[in-house]
């Protein structure tokens, strides 16, 4: 539904939450409410080790029947109306324990046909398995994008938790079996974005030192929807200006708000924040060779970590600070060979057995971190240092099966930031694993480009997005169940984004774009896979103000500063 109010069922909850509650319930999950208590009354124990409540025929008809009266829409699968096994699990042999009657040996084979597995697809051995017997798995309705994963039977708190989350989504999927009706409702969450411009909630107060970043994540946001096609009012683009000014340090860079330290990640967003409104007012109050000065400071130039960057002075030296410090060089036109040495060798050395880039040499390849790392060796040209095969199968593996988005690191659960981390990839790399025409299988023939191979499922990570992120009272959050924020709102709209502009090879051999998933509505503007703005932004940036057109050391046009390699100079050009 996208009606914005939304429609009350009174339902009957499970026990222990008491008696009957009238529950609201919007167009998007509303959050879980967890079960108290490690043994609740009246709950029967499933043969898999988890608690699940029994309900009688006559009551299961009976909430279907309040459904159904009350436009139709079955939400069983709402947070707070959701049973713990998939299915209405036990019904009959639930009962039969509660009442300790011995009609449970005689109907032994009705509960085994009626109780569901924890984990899909799942035929459980041991001791479960001799329970239920030579139980069909259910019938699979959600589509994934890979085979069930063969376990070894062990239930862990991460297999669970996995399993939990693929029933919240598999529940929202449902909700829309045709994804040509999915809906990004624009205005609602301009409206939640245009709030955070004028005032924060008292929650925000731990992100003091992120003050920059939340202006960037509201306003790439707005750039994606549109919200920029007429400049933003000069009053308030003056306000922003005169923040960010008071953000700067006298010795360079820009802290996490006024009379803050310098640290590189705020000053990123904040220069990304100028780049994004445009105006050559906003370019005036960065001071770039106290700029470079402070870059210069917080490069390593000797030791394990040689060629990387501190955060901030006396901080941590990661591929985040690499990477956000060569994009400020890159945009302000500073960047120099002295700056550049030993970044590609760092990277380098941060790639991992996985084929992922951790934050430093040792750590676990992280979809972050390996953006980070790839867009820095983009921007100097240097993307040979990589493993590239082993890289692309490692970001390929990060697509989950059934949600659609992403996961950051193995074994962890989606998030849809990582559709823009991990997502945001496939654009830089693509042009580099495949660099030449593809032969046709079939034909034997070449065809003209190879930029029409995607290589992830653009459309399920749409429909995730879609589907499982947005929050009836505006912004974008993590997964179901979580709350909506600034942070996940700009990177699951910038990976929505990435995968509404990936192009598709048709039959004839010609790379199209493919309609967004819900319609031409839905659709984003582009955003630039190295800096994450749009390429308009961009590109005004990199050759447009009268200020930046020079190099501030060397009086030179930045794609010949110094000793470029021709894939940096064809990419500056481009």
């Amino acid at each position: 539904s996208t009606s914005s109010s939304s429609t009350t069922l009174l339902l009957r909850p499970r026990r222990p939450f008491g008696g009957g509650v009238a529950v609201p319930v919007p167009p998007v999950c509303l959050p879980s409410l967890p079960c108290q208590g490690s043994e609740p009354r009246g709950a029967v124990l499933h043969p898999a080790g988890r608690w699940c409540w029994g309900f009688s025929e006559h009551e299961s008809g009976e909430r279907r029947a309040v459904a159904a009266a009350e436009g139709g829409r079955r939400r069983r699968g709402a947070d707070v109306e959701r049973n713990l096994c998939r299915g209405e699990a036990t019904t009959r042999e639930g009962r039969e324990k509660r009442s300790g009657g011995t009609r449970r040996k005689r109907k032994r084979k009705e509960g085994r046909e009626a109780a569901v597995q924890v984990m899909d697809g799942f035929r459980p051995s041991g001791k479960a398995g001799k329970v239920l017997g030579d139980m069909e798995p259910p019938v699979q309705r959600e589509s994934r994008l890979f085979a069930n994963v063969k376990t070894d039977g062990v239930y862990t708190v991460t297999s669970e938790e996995q399993a939990r989350l693929e029933r919240l989504c598999a529940d929202l999927l449902e909700q829309c079996p045709d994804p040509a009706k999915a809906y990004l409702f624009k205005g609602v969450h301009q409206g939640y974005l245009v709030r955070g411009l004028a005032g924060l909630p008292g929650g925000y107060s731990s992100l003091d030192a992120s003050r920059p970043w939340i202006l960037f994540w509201i306003l790439h946001s707005l750039e994606l929807m549109g919200f920029f096609r007429r400049k933003l009012p000069k009053g308030d683009a003056k306000r922003v200006y005169e923040f960010l000014d008071r953000c700067q340090s006298e010795t360079g860079g820009f802290g996490g708000g006024p009379q803050q330290r310098s640290h590189l990640a705020p000053t990123y967003a904040a220069i990304m924040s100028v780049v994004i409104l445009g105006d050559e007012n906003g370019y005036k109050i960065i001071n770039r060779q106290k700029m470079y000065d402070f870059l210069m400071s917080v490069k390593v130039k000797k030791g394990p970590l040689r060629g990387g960057f501190a955060v901030t002075i006396g901080g941590e030296v990661d591929t985040r600070g690499t990477y956000t410090s060569l994009a400020v060089a890159s945009i302000l036109n500073i960047i120099t060979p002295e700056l550049v040495e030993g970044v590609a060798e760092f990277i380098q050395r941060n790639q991992t057995y996985e084929g992922g880039i951790g934050a430093e040499p040792g750590n676990e390849a992280h979809g972050g971190y390996t953006y980070c790392g790839l867009a820095a060796l983009r921007i100097i040209g240097r993307t040979d240092a990589l493993d590239l095969n082993a890289l692309l199968r490692w970001t390929t593996q990060r697509q989950m099966s059934l949600e659609g988005g992403f996961q950051g690191r193995t074994n962890k659960l989606v998030d849809s930031c990582y559709s823009w981390w991990v997502g945001g990839i496939f654009p830089l790399l693509q042009p580099l694993v495949l660099p030449h025409p593809l032969e046709d299988e079939k034909e034997g023939t070449e065809s003209q480009s190879s930029e029409g191979v995607a290589l992830f499922d653009t459309g399920k990570l749409q429909e995730y997005i879609l589907l499982c992120c947005q929050m009836d009272n505006g912004g974008l959050r993590d997964k179901p169940g979580k709350r909506s924020d600034y942070y996940h709102t700009c990177y699951a709209l910038s990976g929505l984004s990435m995968a509404q502009h990936q192009m598709h090879r048709e039959q004839s051999g010609e790379s199209k774009l493919k309609e967004a998933v819900g319609g031409s509505h839905n659709l984003l503007m582009k955003t630039d896979p190295t800096y994450n703005a749009t390429p308009e932004s961009v590109k005004k940036v990199l050759f447009g103000p009268p200020l930046l057109c020079t190099s501030l050391l060397l009086n030179a046009p930045i794609s010949f500063s110094f000793q470029w390699s021709q894939q940096a100079i064809d990419f500056f050009k481009k």
